[in-house]
């Protein structure tokens, strides 16, 4: 359901009965220029709103009755992040000075050098420095053909390593 030029939806938290219809439509009502302007999804907790009204000021006006609303873009996009954040695994595999250690990716610094290794997601943006492969990056980009990837190439968290193991760094920024 694609939303119409000045139509903002919401997520309602506790939005399940008509006594909240009735509560948001007296404190949302006035905000958005009139009860009229509002139509409601009791199944999915949806809150819609026709009118060119900013989505802060139809939060706190939700928030006075008790209520929470989340702006339905806002949350898309909490999710989209989220779900690329499930493809990338939990931890790198570090070169140290005689070894290969795994790590959290959330504490490898920029400028360390990880491996991965043929067929392995990779876990963490970086540039590699060295190695070569074709680089599955569907899950990111779309692109539905592995692209070839050396040496000072971009590699995106969540591609998909193909034959080649490589070496990357993690750069700042």
């Amino acid at each position: 359901m694609s939303e119409e030029p000045g139509e903002l939806r919401f997520k309602v938290h506790g939005l399940d009965c008509a006594e909240e219809v009735a509560a948001l439509r007296r404190e949302v009502g006035p905000v958005v220029g009139g009860e009229d302007r509002l139509s409601f999804d009791l199944l999915g907790g949806i809150m819609t709103v026709v009118a060119p009204t900013p989505s802060t000021d139809v939060i706190a006006a939700v928030a006075r009755t008790g209520m929470r609303a989340e702006y339905v873009q806002e949350l898309q996009l909490k999710r989209a992040v989220a779900a690329l954040l499930d493809l990338s695994p939990p931890t790198a595999r570090v070169k140290l000075t005689a070894r290969e250690q795994d790590q959290p990716i959330e504490l490898v610094p920029v400028g360390a050098i990880f491996i991965v290794r043929p067929g392995e997601r990779v876990p963490l943006d970086g540039v590699i420095v060295a190695g070569s492969s074709a680089i599955n990056q569907a899950p990111i980009t779309g692109e539905s053909v592995p692209v070839m990837k050396e040496p000072g190439a971009d590699v995106f968290a969540g591609s998909i390593n193909g034959e080649g193991a490589l070496a990357l760094i993690i750069r700042e920024g």
